[in-house]
């Protein structure tokens, strides 16, 4: 399935193809924040390091920053550093949230998320 998605996302974002400008850049913001749930493994990483890869292509000195929720903040921790190494200019953040677990606590930390990371900073989410 990672291999699928990074796969599919790699042919939605293939640079070889003709493309306008326009086009690419509407693919890919200079400055954008990309919201990652279930960052920790598997198709959340995978999503993350590819998109840092075709970020690259396209754009040097993207300002990208990766929100990262999941489960294991040591994962997410490792992704956050794969992604700095195809993306240099890359941020990121992490937010350890169970999804898997919806109560009041989990809409009152879903919050704190979203009330932490300034979504008018950025060309696109």
């Amino acid at each position: 399935m990672d291999l699928y998605c990074a796969k599919t996302f790699s042919k939605m974002a293939d640079t070889s193809v003709k493309r306008s400008t326009r086009e690419i850049s509407n693919l890919f913001p200079s400055k954008a924040l990309v919201l990652l749930i279930g960052a920790s493994k598997g198709f959340g990483r995978s999503i993350a390091i590819e998109a840092a890869k075709k970020w690259r292509q396209v754009r040097d000195h993207a300002e990208l920053k990766f929100v990262l929720i999941g489960r294991d903040e040591n994962l997410m921790q490792e992704t956050g550093e794969a992604v700095k190494k195809e993306l240099e200019t890359a941020n990121y953040s992490i937010h350890k949230l169970d999804v898997s677990v919806v109560d009041d606590a989990f809409e009152k930390r879903v919050d704190a998320v979203f009330a932490s990371e300034s979504f008018a900073d950025f060309d696109a989410v």
